[in-house]
């Protein structure tokens, strides 16, 4: 029913052709980051957190 649900309840969302060329907000300079939020955090926010070998995690 649920599948059913989906499929019955779709709708389009226009996107203005404008997005294509849409540039990211420059980054903060943020000075004293922690290690975990420099080598957690951003690499898992920027989606690759699985390059990140499981001996990283180790002492945390």
């Amino acid at each position: 029913e649920a599948v059913q649900k989906g499929i019955e309840l779709l709708h389009k969302v226009n996107v203005p052709a404008s997005w294509a060329d849409a540039k990211d907000a420059p980054k903060a300079d943020v000075k004293d980051r922690s290690k975990f939020l420099t080598d957690f955090v951003d690499v898992i926010n920027a989606q690759d957190g699985d390059s990140l070998p499981v001996s990283a995690f180790k002492g945390m």
